[in-house]
Parts: C-alpha cells; sequence; structure tokens
C-alpha cells in the first residue's frame, strides 16, 4: 500500500436532518488542530443514533478520498464534495482493497483497529439528495469502514497513516463485503468470517443469526428509512 496520510480529520454535531428532522451528525467539518481520540471517538464529534452509531466498534470511520472521482462520474448531476459521507478520517492510497480487517494503524499518537466495513443507511439519500444512493453505496463496495481505537492519542491532519498489524491478510475489507452482501448464502464463507476476533461484535451477532435461521436478514429499513 502506498502511503497514506489524512488529508482531513473532521467531526459534527448531532442535528435534525432530512424530512422528519431525525436527528444526525452526518454532517461534519474539517478541524485544523490536533484532536484527541478517545476509546469512543475524536473529542466534540457525535452520534445521534446510539443504536447503529457510535460505541467502542465504530469509533472512528475513514473513507477514501479516492472514491470521490468515482461518485462524481457516476451521478454527475449531483452535488459532491470531500466529507459527504459523514467520515471522521478522509485518506488516500488506502481503500476496501487494501485494507484488511482486524489491521491495525498508528495514526498521529493513537492506535487504532479495521473492526468492519460501514453498513449505508438511508441518510445518505437525503444527503446526496439521491433516491436509493444507499443501496448504490452498498452494492459498489465502496463504503469505508470503522474502526476501534487501542490506544487512545492526539491526531491532526496530515498525520502518516502507518500499518503495524496484519492479523487476517486473506480478508481485505472487498472480500468481508462480497462475503456479506454478494455471496451471501455461502454459509462456509460467513462462518469463517465470524471466526474473525477482529470482527466488531454487532456484525458477529448479524452473521450467528443468519448461519442459524439459514436466510438473510431484510436491509429495507437501513436502506430505505424514512425517505
Amino acid at each position: 500500500m502506498k502511503q497514506s496520510f489524512v488529508l482531513e480529520l473532521r467531526i459534527g454535531a448531532s442535528a435534525p436532518f432530512g424530512p422528519n428532522d431525525s436527528k444526525s451528525a452526518i454532517i461534519k467539518h474539517a478541524v485544523n488542530k490536533p484532536v484527541w481520540l478517545a476509546t469512543l471517538g475524536l473529542d466534540g464529534d457525535q452520534q445521534a443514533d446510539h443504536q447503529n452509531h457510535g460505541g467502542p466498534d465504530k469509533a472512528l470511520h475513514q473513507y477514501c478520498a479516492d472514491h470521490y472521482q468515482y461518485w462524481k462520474h457516476d451521478l454527475p448531476n449531483a452535488e459532491i464534495s470531500v466529507g459527504m459521507f459523514g467520515e471522521n478520517i478522509v485518506a488516500n492510497n488506502h481503500d476496501e482493497t487494501n485494507t484488511y480487517l482486524g489491521d491495525s494503524f498508528q495514526i498521529g499518537e493513537a492506535i487504532v483497529q479495521v473492526s468492519q466495513p460501514r453498513q449505508p443507511c438511508w441518510k445518505l439519500n437525503v444527503r446526496f439528495d439521491v433516491n436509493g444512493f444507499a443501496k448504490r453505496v452498498q452494492s459498489s463496495g465502496l463504503t469505508g469502514w470503522y474502526y476501534r481505537v487501542l490506544r487512545p492519542g492526539w491526531v491532526a491532519s496530515g498525520d502518516l497513516i502507518t500499518l503495524l498489524k496484519r492479523p487476517n491478510p486473506l480478508w481485505s475489507l472487498q472480500r468481508v463485503h462480497k462475503t456479506v452482501y454478494l455471496d451471501r448464502f455461502d454459509f462456509e464463507q460467513n462462518s469463517e468470517l465470524l471466526a474473525i476476533d477482529e470482527l466488531s461484535s454487532a456484525w458477529k451477532v448479524v452473521i450467528q443469526k443468519r448461519l442459524k435461521n439459514r436466510k438473510i436478514e431484510s436491509w429495507s429499513s437501513r436502506l430505505q428509512g424514512r425517505v
């Protein structure tokens, strides 16, 4: 993987969002000074929906800046700019093909670990003003990912993102995505994924139910929501 740097560090506050004024912190702004990264996320960053966002396994969200060119080409009439996915870290040279489940990275003083890909939700439909956009993101695999924080510390725009450890070299986030969303009835692959210690607890619950019931969970509420 080429060297990757934090191009932008972004935080946001919970505020009314969408047609029903549901609370969301998807709108985040860039900060140009060091920010303390604790076990639950960046100082000053909020999550409105604590059931589906935030927590130790989803303390920090990263999205690849290079993907924005893809979306501009795919949606030429949409107004698209970096940060619209609500990510905390904007970085390049670092995407779902060269990032692996359980990878640990040093960013500034902090050490973080990849816990799961992001699950797109209906708020992206509103943010981009494109019906069905969350489903498009899910199908594309260009979702970004979450980190848990192994060591808190100060982080800042311009910090180098340095790979420290790769415990699961066969499980790129691209493969994780393929297993969960494309080869979802391949229960052998799902079982292998479930056995990975570093997988987030929320995704373990989902896959455990999938394997027990031998059926796929409904995604309609998450993808369509109240739009």
